[in-house]
This record gives C-alpha cells, structure tokens and sequence, in this order.
C-alpha cells in the first residue's frame, strides 16, 4: 500500500501492484511501501516487540496490520513489498472457499471498519511518516550489470546500492539491446531494489526518456560513449535532473599508455578523439565521479575541480579470512575483454613465471577471468593454470597465498586489488596497479615492476608468515579505511548536497 494524500480527510492509500502481473518491470523489483493488509508477510521478533506489537481496538486483521506497519515506518524502519517471493499454501488451505476464509477471519462490520481507517489517518495526520523515497534515479550503462564477471559492473552495482540507501528509487537501463542471458542479472537488480527499464515496456533510452524523464531527479551516465549519445538528449528530455558522469577510468589515458608501450604512432589521432570526448562529457554533466586520485589530479588542470569527486571503490572485507597456513599459490584476477589484462598475463607467464618456477618447481598460479581468449588460453601449463570464469572468485582468492596484478599500463582504479585485499590475500604489482588507490607500499600491498624484482618479491612474502600476515592485516584495514561502503555513502551524500539534491 502507498499513501496517496489526504484529499481534505487524512491520508487514503492505493494498492500497489493490485491484480498485475509481478513479472512485470515496473512492479517486479523490491521496494519500500507504507505498508501491507491482507497478504503474506514476516516480521522480526525483535522488531515486532520494539513498536509493542498488534495494536488493541481494531476490528479489521487488515487495519491492525497496516497501523503495524506505518509504526514501523515513524521508527526509521523499513516495510518491503518483494513480488518476487512466492506464498505456498499447505494443502488443507486450498479447500478453503472464499466464505470459508471469511468465517475464519471474521467479517467486520463495514461501519466498524471504517472507524479503523479512520483511527489510522488521524494518527498519520498527528505524527507525519518519513518520505518512502526522496527522489528518483535513472543509471545508464552500455550493458546489464555482471559483477560477478568484471569490475565495471562491481562499481555500477555498488553505487546504485549507495543512491537507494540515500533514498533514492533507482531505474536502469542498458544502452546495448538486451542479450538472451540477462535473465539473471535482471533477477539480482530486481531483488536488489532496482528497476529494470527493459522489453516489452521499454525498448530504447529515448523511449523511457520521453516517457518519464520529467520525473528524474539524477540522470548517472556510465562511460564516455554513452555520454557522447544520451547526455543532451537528457538535457532535453529531462529537464530537472542533475546529470552524474562516471567515466569508469580515463579511456585516453589508457589509449595513450598502450600506444606509449607498443610503438604504435598511428593510434594517437584515436586518442585525442576519445580524449575530447571524455573532457566534453565532464565540462557537460552536473558532477563526475572519478575512481582515481590519478585522473582526478590530471582532471584538475583540464576542468573545474569542484565538479569532480573521489570514490575509489567499495568493497566488505571478508571476516576472519583463512591464515598464512591455509593458503597456496598466486591468483591473477581480471576480465579479459579489457585489453591491460590480457598483456598482463602474457608478460608474467614470459618474463616472470619462469623465474618462479625455477625456484620453487611446485608453485601454480590460478588466471581467473571471463573472456579469456586464445592467446591467454594457450599459456596454460601444469605451473599456469587458466581457470577462465569462475562461479565463487572470494573462495579462490581466499585460499590463494598471494594475488598479483603485473599491469603494464591501463588507467582507473584496478578492482582485482580491493577484491584480493578484502579476502585477507596481499597482492604485489606494479606502479601502474596501485595507481590512485590511495595505497602505499607495504598498506597490503608491495610495488614492484621489474621482472626480476617481481619475482623475488613474491617468493619473499609467500615463505615469509610474519611479513604475508603484517601484510594481509593491514590490507583489511585500509579496506576499512577507504573503500568500506560507508564512505562511499558520505561521498555520495556530500556530492548530493553540492548539487542541491535531498537524501534520505
């Protein structure tokens, strides 16, 4: 139920979602309402005894839930509707016919029921609820959200969960048409409390644009190349909102390191394009999201620094993580769609894999990530095995002894560190890796970018329990410390009151 307005009586309440299909996208996602009557709901103990249980006096089941409810709601408590759970009745409950339910719950008198709405409303009048929601939010991204498949998609989820704890109704949508496996990933969003803008209601950003764009209070584009696309067409279609940019990493600058690494002086004109494209985009939105403390300096100098705002990621530390006995083996991380990983990989197993193996014959290294193509396949050997995608990467980096992220270049923020750190795993990379993470040498991390130095380092820390255990506890801490979800949250509230937006 959701309130509607007094009307001139007190508050009155529409039902949500009343005989519609719940697979619906504009009703199939967990969300906030004022409260439920009639159906299927579960309480917490202690939650149910804090606000003194059933109230005395009603006549109507339906209305001594309901107050139950909104008293819930006037504590800072949360009343969700989930149209994804599923009521199973017992067999003997099928028998029943509708007078027979009656009989059992009673019928009140239509008088009597209408003084329990009417007790409900003068208490709504005299002690106003909280807003369910203090605004709405629209993300873009180019695809559905895989967090369990690259970090991109870790970063879009996590801030998405941060605008809706600051009381925001979340919608997303996908610039890309949608491919025949996003069921899933649709179903987490949706479980999460996030509206899906997907077929057959919606079938372009334009479309959902034209229809509902005046109701967007924040409009967060994802990525340079949506932005070129939809940002003035936002602008144009919805009017009030503040536009969020998120360039995930400065695609240019990773342009121009790859080039720099490679020799390839043909590429350079591609770089200043993507370069214009991204600075436009920042000069254009309301605010930037930057992940990098890197990009964020180099920003500095090409736009105004009050538009741009640090979080560099977020991340829950796993508590209690396996010790230093429990563990064995290196595991490198990282999607291979993106091209920094790829030659990765390539460098370590030719350069540095050998080196290892030669000193201690036994050491295997786990290569996990989706997208592996054949030139990373084709490196596997009894000492590199090549895992691609896998199902549960905390259970793998929580029983490896070490991560390593040997990157040459690449630009942002590098997920496969805070990841590793928040199992208790210390990782040693490269200056290019830790790179606008906020982290120093020896913060669970060791900096390392030459082969030979590389490899001693790790056969350093994997004998060395003392220096492994100093390592992965101050990992966990500077987890804490800079990408506890919390953080992210007073980030996001700060960047909320630049903009003049409201939060929760």
């Amino acid at each position: 139920l959701l309130m509607t307005g007094d009307g001139g009586s007190g508050p009155s309440w529409r039902d949500f979602g009343f005989a519609e299909d719940a697979r619906l996208p504009s009703v199939a996602f967990l969300q906030e309402v004022d409260g439920v009557a009639d159906y299927a709901y579960a309480v917490r103990r202690d939650a149910f005894a804090a606000v003194g249980g059933f109230a005395e006096g009603f006549d109507s089941p339906a209305a001594a839930t309901l107050d139950l409810c909104l008293r819930f709601r006037r504590v800072d408590g949360s009343v969700l509707i989930q149209p994804k759970a599923a009521l199973t009745w017992p067999e003997y409950a099928l028998a029943l016919t509708t007078p027979d339910l009656e009989a059992v719950r009673g019928s009140p008198d239509p008088e009597e029921a209408s003084e329990d709405i009417a007790r409900i409303r003068r208490r709504c009048l005299q002690v106003p609820l909280p807003p369910l929601v203090v605004g709405r939010a629209l993300v873009i991204d180019t695809e559905m959200p895989r967090p369990d498949r690259d970090a991109g998609s870790v970063a879009v989820m996590e801030h998405m969960r941060v605008l809706r704890q600051l009381g925001y109704r979340l919608t997303f949508i996908a610039s890309n048409d949608p491919r025949d496996d996003e069921s899933l990933p649709v179903e987490r969003m949706e479980r999460a409390g996030i509206e899906v803008a997907r077929p057959p209601d919606t079938h372009s950003i334009t479309q959902l644009l034209d229809k509902d764009g005046a109701k967007f209070d924040i409009v967060h584009i994802n990525r340079h190349g949506n932005a070129t696309l939809f940002l003035d067409r936002v602008r144009e279609l919805a009017p009030r909102a503040r536009i969020l940019f998120s360039p995930s990493d400065l695609h240019f600058l990773r342009e121009q390191r790859e080039r720099a690494l490679s020799g390839r002086v043909e590429e350079s004109r591609d770089a200043d394009i993507t370069r214009a494209a991204e600075l436009g985009a920042i000069m254009a939105a309301d605010a930037t999201i930057v992940f990098s403390d890197a990009e964020r300096d180099l920003l500095r100098r090409e736009v105004d620094p009050a538009k741009l705002h640090l979080l560099r990621w977020v991340v829950r530390a796993t508590p209690n993580p396996p010790p230093f006995e429990a563990r064995d083996g290196l595991c490198f991380v990282g999607n291979f769609r993106h091209g920094p990983n790829v030659d990765a990989v390539q460098w370590f197993a030719r350069e540095i894999m050998p080196l290892l193996v030669a000193a201690k014959p036994g050491l295997r290294c786990h290569i996990v990530g989706d997208g592996a193509p054949a030139a990373v396949r084709s490196l596997a050997t009894a000492n590199l095995l090549v895992h691609g995608w896998v199902n549960d990467l905390n259970a793998l980096l929580s029983s490896a002894r070490l991560g390593i992220a040997p990157l040459r270049f690449g630009a942002g923020f590098k997920g496969k560190v805070a990841t590793s750190l928040a199992c208790g795993t210390p990782v040693i990379g490269t200056s290019i890796t830790f790179e606008g993470t906020g982290l120093l040498d020896g913060d669970g991390v060791r900096v390392v970018d030459d082969p030979a130095g590389f490899a001693r380092v790790v056969l350093d820390v994997m004998e060395n329990e003392a220096e492994w255990t100093r390592l992965s506890r101050r990992g966990i801490e500077r987890c804490g410390a800079l990408y506890s979800p919390e953080a992210a949250q007073g980030i996001y509230a700060a960047l909320l009151k630049s903009l003049g937006l409201p939060r929760r």
